[in-house]
């Protein structure tokens, strides 16, 4: 973009020597992906800041619209300061996964028709409904403002660090932090060539997904065949095996933390930062039930009365009962001191 066209000092460096140059929302029209007919119009946005965009006077009336792009997608993207919508779908179905939209003068997402999957995504301070139109979005892990329907999503404050000013990272405590679409963990070993992972709970895999295993040493992928809900059935089997004992576990290609810094909480965060380098760590204590910064002493008590029952203060995994996995995590968060205090 040259100097004639760029209004933001931040992006294109000092445009007028000596005066700041603050860009506007709808300085420009917006991205349009057009894929009718014979027309490519495929977008594949991955690690994008866009914004600024949305002029009225253009196709796209968002910062970006797929219309006919089936083939694109929006990962680990920001779209934000449009003069209409973040984002636009129509007549197509492409992937939104681990974005955020967010400060749009308009709706964050709105899909005329189609069926996108929406997947670890923020939503939120957006002017209109965050998610609106015609279509059918499949929306599960998301952080939604006003809510949406669909598995596991929520409508709670994301805590950015400072979004006004573009900063879409995660608070320390921020309810995003670990959120998003969990990976599934062996409850028995995986021998070589077997067609069937035995796993804690399948989430998010259907039949057609390609999923991935790991022991942090081997990496192998395979097709799924069909589910039960603590079963996976898979077309090749893997070379390898793999043991419980070395925390072995089965993920998609929206579930995957590996990225994420240490301590990573073994799940996603949702958001822009999901499963980066630029992730928000895991600090905020299971088992710190006095808040006071620690799990110590006074932690243990209270967790040993509670064992048995359905006590929710103790009841770390959320099931409903204090168990054995409940003293698992306690155990092993045990002597931290460097949990932040939440509100």
């Amino acid at each position: 973009m040259d100097d004639d066209s760029c209004m933001d000092d931040e992006t294109c460096g000092e445009i007028i020597p000596g005066s700041d140059s603050d860009p506007l929302k709808g300085d420009w029209r917006g991205i349009y992906l057009y894929g009718y007919g014979t027309n490519d119009g495929i977008g594949e946005f991955d690690y994008c800041l866009i914004r600024y965009g949305g002029n009225s006077a253009g196709s796209a009336d968002a910062n970006v619209q797929f219309y006919y792009s089936d083939s694109g997608h929006f990962t680990n993207s920001i779209s934000e300061f449009s003069a209409t919508d973040g984002v636009r779908i129509a007549n197509c179905s492409p992937a939104i996964t681990n974005s955020t939209i967010s400060n749009n003068t308009q709706h964050g997402l709105l899909v005329s028709s189609g069926s996108p999957m929406v997947t670890n995504c923020i939503l939120w301070d957006d002017a209109l409904a965050e998610i609106s139109g015609t279509g059918s979005p499949i929306v599960t892990y998301c952080d939604i403002q006003g809510g949406y329907q669909g598995v596991a999503n929520i409508d709670e404050y994301p805590l950015f660090v400072d979004a006004k000013n573009g900063d879409y990272h995660l608070h320390a405590c921020s309810p995003c932090i670990d959120a998003g679409d969990p990976v599934e963990t062996l409850t028995e070993d995986y021998t070589s060539g077997d067609f069937v992972i035995a796993v804690d709970l399948v989430t998010n895999i259907s039949a057609g997904d390609l999923i991935w295993i790991t022991n942090g040493v081997n990496y192998e992928n395979d097709e799924v065949v069909n589910i039960t809900e603590t079963t996976i059935r898979i077309a090749n089997g893997f070379a390898n095996s793999y043991a419980v004992a070395d925390g072995a576990y089965v993920y998609t290609a929206t579930s995957d933390f590996s990225n994420e810094p240490d301590p990573n909480g073994l799940r996603i965060n949702m958001g822009a930062y999901g499963d980066t380098t630029g992730a928000t760590t895991t600090t905020v204590c299971q088992g710190d039930s006095d808040s006071d910064s620690d799990v110590d002493g006074s932690d243990l008590s209270v967790f040993a009365e509670a064992f048995g029952s359905s006590d929710e203060v103790a009841d770390l995994d959320g099931d409903g009962f204090v168990d054995e996995s409940d003293l698992a995590t306690f155990a092993a968060e045990f002597g931290r001191t460097d949990c932040p205090i939440c509100q």
